[in-house]
Parts: C-alpha cells; sequence; structure tokens
C-alpha cells in the first residue's frame, strides 16, 4: 500500500515538489492546495522518485507513464 504522496502545490503555483504522507494530503486544507503526481510505499521510494521527477520535469515524466502503458 502506497503510504506517501508526491505533489505538486497548485495554490501558490510553484514547481516545487513536495513528499507528503497520503493522510495528510487527504487532510482537509490540503486537498485543494496540493495535486498529486505519484504515489510510493516507502519514504526512500518516494524521495527517489522525487529526485527523477525534478531532473526530467513533470510533464517528461507524465509521458514516461504513457509509454510504460503503451508498450504493455
Amino acid at each position: 500500500m502506497d503510504l506517501f504522496v508526491i505533489v505538486s502545490d497548485t495554490i501558490n503555483n510553484t514547481s516545487e515538489l513536495k513528499i507528503m504522507t497520503k493522510d495528510s494530503r487527504k487532510d482537509k486544507n490540503n486537498v485543494y492546495k496540493y495535486e498529486p503526481i505519484a504515489s510510493c510505499a516507502t519514504l526512500e521510494e518516494a524521495e527517489s522518485l522525487k529526485k527523477h521527477i525534478e531532473s526530467i520535469g513533470i510533464q517528461s515524466f507524465f509521458k514516461e507513464i504513457v509509454e510504460s502503458v503503451k508498450k504493455i
């Protein structure tokens, strides 16, 4: 089960990514403030994926996902 979410700040419209627990993301004060990008089971996995997304950009990350689905 994924416990961590990589999110983007939608209120301040920044490109900064943040790692949150799923429970804190579901808090009523955060639901519309942060847009989920990906989820991970462990904090280490989330940190690694966050670094990857930051290095290639969010749009490129989504393109990777689409390409991986096309291969199936």
